[in-house]
């Protein structure tokens, strides 16, 4: 008695392609970009008080502030990033999802507002923070509308 060998499908690699809309992939990447900006700036605020007191103290001191700070920064963007890309790469984002992002970069619009017309910062920190804020705020409620 002879045994026949049975044919094996073979699976097919081929890369995926993304079925999004191009604004979410952009949405990803300015959210990121908020995110890489937000820990420069943290970087930048952690060197300015270590540079003024160098003691151990203040330097766990000033890291816990900043780290706590930024993250209130760095935190939403990176959620926002994986809710676009996410719904880049499915084809649409639920409502949920777009709902969730609206209410992480809507008190960053209020805050970057705030720190254009209140703080000594220089325009155009603050400037950016709002035009990004406004950009992902514009994403998510386009999100809401155009979801299922």
């Amino acid at each position: 008695m002879t045994e026949q060998l049975k044919p094996v499908a073979v699976n097919d690699h081929r890369p995926r392609v993304a079925k999004g809309r191009l604004a979410d992939k952009v949405a990803a990447i300015i959210a990121m970009l908020a995110s890489g900006l937000a820990v420069i700036g943290s970087v930048i605020f952690f060197a300015g008080f270590v540079a003024n007191d160098n003691h151990l103290a203040a330097v766990v001191s000033a890291f816990s502030f900043t780290a706590l700070l930024g993250a209130f920064a760095i935190v939403p963007p990176l959620l926002i990033a994986r809710i676009a890309w996410r719904a880049h790469k499915q084809g649409g984002g639920a409502r949920r999802g777009a709902a969730f992002s609206l209410l992480l970069a809507l008190p960053w619009v209020i805050l970057s507002a705030l720190l254009l017309a209140y703080t000594p910062l220089p325009i155009w920190i603050s400037g950016l923070a709002f035009i990004i804020s406004i950009l992902l705020t514009i994403w998510a409620v386009a999100g809401l509308f155009l979801e299922k």
